[in-house]
């Protein structure tokens, strides 16, 4: 803890050496602790009237334990710097393996494209080659036809010149219905292949944008951190100006700023300073836990706390002081000793009054029923 934000110290020099110890001992929430338990246990063991050792000591916890607020701050702080540095790491790999699967899935598209279309060219080839292949035959078909037909025609073609002519017509014909055989099967070889590479494209454009999707939440996560950073830097702004004072040396306040309540959300209570108590179920940071903070956070009074505690009083015996209880209860009498005893006993806290009320009775022998008075 900052010990010259905290205790409004600025060196050493510059306050007694009781106070720079007293700043030592309770810059430290064990320290804090050790002191306040010393006060409590020396506070238990005073008797109830002694008024000023009780007020010291009173006000010495109340100084102590707003100080504990303060060390439970700062503790938690640590804690928060732990929560967001391990989000952003998360964030940031989520980020980079994002990064990295898109790429990889552009990779993986641009080749299946690239076989697509390079077997689609491959199977548009073997398909026009497969249609000049037939166009070839038909002519030849075509030409055989008319060979014969010519032969027919002519008045000096033997027999044998017209059969050899009919036998040229079949042969075209036997070579045009088998001629694409060979290829009709090639095609659909490539054309089954073909189907495969569709599915593995479409397959890879669908990793692309589960790659993107990926790849926009790690964004979010991260964006939504640095909101946190931000968010808590705002509080910590507001409730330094809310931990300063607002009055000058004269009494009055200052003129007032424009800075109106705290209006403000985090992403995440677990990246916030005290966010159990300071964010509220609607994600909004309450007003009372900021003004809470910012008591803790106002310079501790070291005069306070190594104020010389007064030395334990001697309380006179209860027989000295008017006993109520030597009547009964509901008596004039006993209503009159009461009122005596009251004024014997001012400036007593009601707690200590029950107290000496108690022993009093005790110390004429009547039970104690119960406080009705």
């Amino acid at each position: 803890m900052n010990l010259k934000s905290l205790f409004g110290l600025k060196t050493a020099s510059d306050v007694s050496p009781e106070l720079q110890a007293m700043a030592e001992r309770v810059s430290t929430a064990a320290g804090c602790e050790a002191l306040a338990e010393e006060l409590e246990q020396q506070l238990s063991q005073n008797a109830a009237g002694d008024i000023p050792r009780n007020s010291v000591l009173r006000r010495k916890l109340a100084e102590l334990a707003r100080l504990r607020k303060a060390h439970a701050i700062a503790q938690d702080r640590v804690r928060v710097a732990a929560v967001v540095k391990r989000d952003q790491d998360t964030a940031s790999k989520a980020l980079k393996a994002a990064e990295a699967k898109l790429k990889a899935a552009g990779e993986a598209t641009a080749k299946a494209a690239a076989a697509l279309a390079d077997r689609t060219a491959e199977v548009d080839r073997m398909k026009q080659d497969l249609t000049e292949l037939h166009a070839a035959a038909d002519k030849a078909v075509e030409i055989a036809r008319k060979g014969f037909a010519d032969a027919v025609a002519a008045d000096d073609v033997s027999a044998e010149g017209e059969a050899a002519a009919f036998a040229a017509v079949k042969k075209a014909q036997a070579h045009r219905e088998t001629c694409g055989e060979l290829q009709t099967a090639r095609i659909k070889s490539r054309e089954a292949g073909l189907s495969d590479l569709q599915r593995a494209s479409a397959d890879a454009s669908g990793a692309i944008a589960q790659a993107q999707d990926d790849l926009s939440l790690a964004r979010l996560q991260l964006a939504l951190v640095e909101y946190d950073q931000a968010a808590q830097s705002m509080v910590d702004a507001y409730i330094k100006q809310l931990s300063l004072s607002s009055f000058g040396s004269d009494g009055r306040a200052f003129k007032g700023s424009a800075i109106h309540e705290l209006d403000l959300t985090f992403a995440s209570a677990e990246r916030a300073v005290l966010g159990s108590r300071l964010i509220g179920e609607s994600g909004r940071v309450r007003g009372y836990a900021l003004a809470d903070m910012a008591t803790a956070l106002k310079p501790v009074d070291l005069a306070l706390l190594t104020t010389e505690i007064p030395a334990p009083k001697q309380l006179e015996r209860p027989l000295d002081l008017p006993n109520p209880f030597m009547h009964v209860e509901g008596s004039v009498d006993h209503g009159q000793v009461m009122g005596e005893l009251k004024r014997a006993t001012v400036g007593m806290s009601e707690a200590e009054f029950y107290g000496l009320c108690d022993r009093l009775r005790a110390q004429a022998g009547v039970a104690i029923p119960g406080r009705s008075w």
